[in-house]
């Protein structure tokens, strides 16, 4: 009770201190090494939202089983989706000091000692160490399994070991082909090369081949020595490739000898370097952080069950996908634990599971101290590169032979740790060797000795010595009351040949005038601490052994999965094991190309059995480098309930969900209308199912405008929710976002969802369920603590990108909820809500393009493809927006008019557009939009597009700024056509009080007043300058405009004050020139305007004066007489109504279809 008040008292520090370890958390660089000069591409989707519903091939594990299952089954050309539990490291992310080390190492102490037994770090953390009574493992956790950090060797196993009748016949009697054909495949994917001779010399190879020559005098006489001691195939690149055979580029190995905490230079050929890559090549889909838990059967194929582990915040429900095919390859422990649940579940398993488990016969011991430099502990960066480390392991003493009993056999191999685990290293040989060790070197008088072990770099003298002998695979994998793996082995370390290969180093070390130091934990200090032999392995083997049937073990031949205990080879249909799990004994031997060749052929048989063709040549394209840019993560709960019929009444049943939201590209979200992300997690509601639901195909959208309600965004979150009997429901939660009363600060809307549960996929469907969700205090301050910001480096890049994401968010609540917002004014209604007819659009659908101006405006283009004519863009005047060409008030708008025949049209909405607030209540001229708006907006398109230049349609106060952007030589050779409408660039208006106020000044008299600008929307508590401005407005109506034509609202008088423009053609020169349109300089600037150009004006134009076209017409025929200009005159139509006019489809929009018909398609 205590510790639990102790931790309710912390709970208030928590939250900051998750945010502030994800802002100062330091990032290991993609390549923080000289050396590393290759950039490497991101193999696994980091947004598990792009996980799809179902599959055909789903594999469990990434290690060399599962990555030969996802290359193979990807050539084949199924849809393939890999799980791995662990993270994604690629070279230069591996730990390279001490403390990194640490943060990348998971312990779990399992030995039924509850003083002891624990869980250190992190499920996904490179290095997973489980302790055991009898054994230890050490495996490797990350996208490419134990290749990331194993030693590489590519060794055969001896071939009695393939004679043994634990081996199905099936197998046995197929072994010509799987040492040919899936032995070749495995070969030319990994490229095991020995150690170069001419590279530079190892001193523990020296010290190897003596130890060698020691040992074979003892075991077999008169022996050639390169039999028993020489180089081993190892998976590493001596010879640096810009692309090798599946386009990943690799460095030649530098012998640093850090093989084993995970290759920092790309040279070693982990399976990120071939199958990895060669999978997702061919088109599988590869994730990350995902541990998988069980496997359910289903009526139409398979269930894998899974949690992520992207955050730690909350607690995470299990998903699911479904597939046709599952293949486990998560390592003899990992498949062995998933296949345990799975049958818990009720999968009917042979009762074999986790029998037959094998250390491989693992073992290691050090000769401390020798005569002789041996050099074998790993180096920092920066050593001296002709004085290597060398791999992990250069060389081996193969001890396998013929004439001897194969359970006699064993290889020992040098073994490099590397120099992150130094310090631990010199500690634990500098301990041992006083408490366990025995001196081998020869007799020599007290002070000789004295003077020995006091010789500084006795580590340099060290070498460690990795041996695979034959064990009796009697170990057992089951599962404990926690549900961890827990392996028992009772015995294990009295097996002969753990003793047959102490004798042997002993030996060894002897040759080398060392201190033996055994197994610390077979017959060390720690052995005999806890007395027992224990042991650890690098190699565990088994737990779910191939065989001829369910009464012997638990997979065929073919790594299918048996059925029960009917003592039957009857298999469950398309649920294989591919990894050493299926290993029935020991190898004796580095077990990795052994698993590859079963896999190898589990897989040739697999495409057999489906009627599949796998395509083993390689193309040498280079591998495509993914462009990552910064991006959100975060995740939240939200909890309520809804109602629903059942049986014909009202019923009510609780909801929630935990979704976490994830943007793989944060400045295009914010850039964007709809301000999108993807969204995966889990739904749960018993009114649905009993289990939680998968969602799929998730989206959210972060305060988009509402298209019903001004003043009012929305959060919407969208999706498919994936029960387990199959059916699907789609989900619609919506927060309306807008401030209902003065001192609303938002808090209440942000954290209220209204959903709405469809059956089906999409919102078409009928309505089972409505209800609301809601966010609680504690769930909020957890969802602060989960956001991450993704794909950047260093404490000041990840703040800089979060300010962004909440600098949005805050802006947007302000313009809400701030004091110059929300609904206290009559005048802010909600938008009619007549029914709208749906446009006649030929299919072409809408494309929302949301770009940046160089002074960092947002504005929006939208597009509309119905064929390869122009592109054409259409810009509005002032105080409205584009969607004056798109309303469906008229019976054939502009929009539809164009898309019939077959124009690729574009609507632009600048930065004074009604449809874009936040651009709209920026302080800006016209000249900014002659200057960013167009120039930016062109550039979009003719990007979007290909073309080289477009046609344009501009109006009213978009015309005069199109104009001025020409004249400023913005768009030269990228303007086909213009058709400009009711004004160009002479603008003359036609009220008398509009050419007074812009001939006097007024925006600079206003502003010296105080008043900076004049928006639509006034506040009416906004204060005595708000009430002066609507006073002025009111005046200015009642000198302005008609009075059958005045409106009593604010809004409407805003509006009509809102026109700046200033009467001069300001971007002409020589305005205090008596005859300015024929100087040379005003004529050098009309040249500009060297482009067709159709002007058409209304006769009863009442804003601008008809003759201002003429005036702009005139002068571009004296300036370029051989151009193609018109111009025309409509009767009885005035400014707008040549756009939204009833019979502007029959008087106006033919003009316009003629002037861009000419110029349709680009010149060739």
């Amino acid at each position: 009770m205590g510790f639990r008040v102790f931790r309710r008292c912390l709970w208030p520090f928590r939250v900051p201190w998750r945010i502030y370890k994800a802002l100062s958390a330091p990032k290991r660089k993609s390549s923080p090494f000289e050396e590393n000069k290759f950039t490497y591409s991101r193999l696994s989707q980091s947004n598990l939202a792009d996980v799809r519903p179902h599959y055909n091939v789903v594999v469990i594990g990434s290690g060399y089983g599962g990555s030969i299952a996802a290359s193979r089954a990807a050539r084949a050309g199924v849809s393939v989706c890999l799980l791995e539990r662990g993270k994604e490291l690629q070279p230069g992310e591996y730990p390279d000091t001490l403390s990194q080390a640490f943060k990348e190492t998971q312990i779990e102490i399992n030995t039924g000692n509850s003083a002891v037994d624990c869980k250190l770090g992190q499920p996904t953390d490179l290095v997973d160490v489980i302790i055991n009574k009898e054994l230890s493992v050490v495996k490797g956790c990350g996208l490419g399994g134990g290749s990331l950090i194993n030693a590489n060797v590519g060794l055969d196993c001896d071939p009695r070991v393939f004679e043994d009748k634990v081996w199905p016949k099936a197998f046995r009697n197929d072994l010509e082909v799987v040492n040919k054909v899936d032995r070749d495949h495995a070969w030319q994917m990994l490229k095991p090369t020995p150690y170069p001779q001419d590279d530079p010399p190892l001193p523990k190879l020296s010290q190897m081949e003596k130890a060698a020559k020691a040992i074979v005098n003892e075991v077999k006489d008169n022996e050639e020595l390169d039999k028993i001691f020489y180089r081993p195939p190892l998976y590493v690149n001596f010879k640096e490739t810009v692309s090798n055979h599946v386009g990943v580029a690799q460095a030649a190995c530098n012998g640093c000898g850090n093989c084993c905490s995970g290759c920092n230079y790309g040279a070693k050929n982990t399976l990120i370097m071939n199958y990895l890559p060669d999978a997702r090549n061919h088109g599988a889909e590869i994730f990350t952080r995902v541990e998988v838990k069980a496997i359910e059967k289903n009526k139409k194929g398979w269930r894998v069950a899974y949690v992520p582990h992207m955050q730690d915040g909350f607690q995470e429900e299990e998903r699911f996908i479904r597939a046709d095919i599952v293949i486990l390859s998560a390592g003899a422990l990992g498949s062995t634990k998933i296949l345990h649940n799975s049958k818990n579940r009720g999968l009917d398993l042979s009762d074999q599971l986790g029998e037959h488990f094998s250390t491989n016969g693992d073992t290691i011991s050090f000769s401390y101290n020798g005569r002789e430099e041996a050099h074998s502990v790993g180096l920092p960066p920066g050593f001296d590169r002709l004085k290597p480390a060398g791999p992990c392991i250069s060389g081996v003493i193969d001890l396998r032979l013929p004439e001897k009993d194969l359970r006699q056999g064993y290889v020992i191999q040098d073994g490099t740790p590397p120099h992150v685990t130094k310090l631990a290293y010199c500690i634990l040989m500098s301990v041992e060797s006083s408490l366990s060790g025995i001196d081998n070197f020869p007799k020599k008088n007290l002070w000789e000795r004295i003077a020995k072990k006091l010789q500084p770099g006795k580590m340099s003298r060290t070498l460690g010595m990795l041996t695979m002998s034959q064990d009796r695979d009697k170990g057992r994998l089951v599962l404990d009351k926690q549900g961890s793996i827990v392996m028992e082995y009772p015995g294990v370390g009295d097996e002969k040949n753990f003793d047959l290969v102490n004798d042997k180093h002993k030996v060894a070390v002897t040759s080398l005038e060392g201190t033996f130091v055994p197994n610390p934990m077979w017959g060390g200090i720690l052995a005999r601490y806890r007395d027992v032999k224990s042991l650890i392995t690098v190699h565990p083997l088994g737990g779910c052994a191939m065989g001829e049937s369910s009464k012997t073990e638990v997979v065929n031949h073919k790594g299918q999965v048996f059925r029960g205990n009917m003592y039957t080879d009857v298999v469950h249909d398309w649920l294989y094991v591919m990894d050493g799990a299926i290993i029935p004994r020991c190898l004796g031997v580095n077990p990795t190309l052994t698993i590859c060749m079963v896999a190898e052929r589990c897989m040739r048989l697999m495409a057999q059995d489906h009627s599949w063709t796998i395509d083993y040549s390689f193309r040498r394209n280079s591998s495509e480098i993914r462009q990552v840019r910064p991006g959100l993560r975060f995740t939240e709960r939200m909890v309520g309930s809804v109602d629903y019929s059942k049986n014909g009444a009202k019923a009510a049943a609780p909801c929630e969900f935990v979704l976490t939201i994830q943007s793989d590209d944060l400045q295009g979200m914010l850039n964007e209308a709809a301000h999108s992300a993807k969204i995966s997690g889990t739904v749960t509601c018993n009114a649905l199912h009993k289990d939680p639901l998968t969602v799929s195909d998730g989206i959210f959208q972060l305060f988009s405008n509402d298209k019903n309600m001004v003043d009012t965004k929305e959060m919407l979150y969208k999706m498919v929710l994936n029960a387990k009997d199959g059916r699907q429901f789609y989900f619609h939660g919506r927060k309306e976002v807008h401030r209902d009363h003065f001192g609303e600060i938002g808090l209440k809307d942000t954290t209220t969802l209204f959903v709405k549960i469809l059956h089906g996929t999409s919102d078409k469907g009928e309505i089972f369920a409505e209800g609301i969700l809601k966010m609680k205090f504690g769930d909020f301050m957890d969802q602060l603590s989960t956001m991450e910001v993704l794909n950047v480096e260093g404490r000041l890049e990840r703040l800089k990108w979060m300010s962004k994401f909440f600098g949005f968010f805050a802006r947007s609540l302000w313009e809400i909820y701030g004091p110059t917002m929300g609904k206290d004014s009559p005048d802010l209604a909600v938008r009619d809500s007549q029914r709208k007819r749906s446009l006649r659009l030929g299919g072409a659908e809408r494309e929302i393009y949301s770009f940046l101006t160089d002074d960092n405006v947002e504005l929006r283009l939208t597009r509309y493809r119905a064929g390869s004519k122009g592109p054409v863009m259409l810009s509005p005047g002032l105080g409205v927006s584009s969607g004056i060409f798109t309303l469906d008030t008229v019976d054939t708008n502009l929009l539809e008019y164009l898309v019939a025949r077959h124009y690729d049209v574009w609507l632009l909405d600048w930065r004074a557009s009604c449809d874009l607030p936040a651009a709209c209540f920026r302080q800006f001229t016209l000249d900014d939009v002659a200057k960013f708006d167009y120039p930016a907006a062109v550039d979009k398109i003719l990007k979007v597009t290909g073309s080289r230049d477009i046609q344009v349609f501009v109006h009213c106060a978009g015309s005069i700024t199109f104009f001025a952007s020409l004249l400023l030589g913005k768009h030269q050779g990228k303007i086909r056509n213009v058709v400009a409408s009711q004004v160009a660039a002479h603008p003359i208006l036609t009220k008398r009080i509009r050419r007074f106020a812009a001939k006097a000044g007024l925006p600079g008299i206003l502003k010296r007043l105080g008043v900076e600008g004049v928006n639509a929307r006034l506040d009416s508590n906004g204060g005595c300058k708000d009430a002066m401005t609507t006073f002025g407005c009111k005046g200015f109506n009642l000198m302005e405009v008609k009075a059958r034509e005045r409106c009593n609202s604010k809004v409407c008088r805003s509006e009509e004050c809102l026109l700046d423009v200033n009467g001069k053609d300001t971007y002409l020169p020589d305005h205090k020139a008596a005859y300015r349109e024929t100087s040379d300089a005003y004529m050098d600037k009309m040249k500009l305007l060297d482009v067709p150009i159709c002007f058409i004006v209304g006769k009863k134009n009442m804003t601008f004066r008809p003759e201002a076209t003429w005036t702009t017409f005139d002068q571009c025929r004296r300036a370029n007489p051989n151009q193609d200009y018109a111009h025309i005159i409509i009767p009885e139509y005035g400014h707008i109504d040549g756009i939204i006019g009833h019979n502007a489809v029959r008087d106006v929009f033919p003009h316009i279809l003629e002037a861009l018909e000419k110029h349709a398609m680009p010149a060739p």
